[in-house]
């Protein structure tokens, strides 16, 4: 059983990645690859989770405990380091899942913001997001 990510992870009025709930019976399978088990499923999972949300929640964060967690979320999820086991790369593969199609949605919802701070009206004021 492979789990795909598809375009309803990501909230089309927010623009933020949507982590869906996860079931125990999809992080256990019967044919779990050798030496892999619910916990470290789990743990994976858990990953990806935390780092979506801090990267989203404190990018524009003030505080520098919130600006750091941002900052070595990002340094995760956009890192192509392959050497550690629990890498964004290795743990996206271990779960089956695309980490090119997780940091397009990412770097989309940047863009999406970023335009919508930025809509000007016809006579050239800037309107507000």
């Amino acid at each position: 059983m492979s789990f795909e990510l598809d375009a309803d992870w990501l909230d089309t009025e927010s623009g933020d990645i949507l982590i869906p709930p996860v079931l125990p019976e999809q992080l256990y399978f019967p044919s779990l690859p050798e030496g892999e088990n619910y916990e470290e499923r789990a743990l994976r999972y858990a990953l990806i989770e935390i780092s979506v949300r801090d990267f989203q929640k404190y990018r524009r964060a003030a505080r520098k405990r919130e600006m750091r967690l941002s900052r070595e979320a990002e340094e995760w999820l956009f890192s192509d380091d392959a050497t550690w086991p629990y890498s964004f790369c290795n743990v996206c593969e271990a779960l089956g899942w695309d980490p090119a199609w997780i940091r397009r949605m990412l770097q989309t919802r940047r863009v999406v913001r970023r335009k919508r701070r930025h809509r000007v009206s016809a006579n050239g004021r800037k309107l507000a997001a």
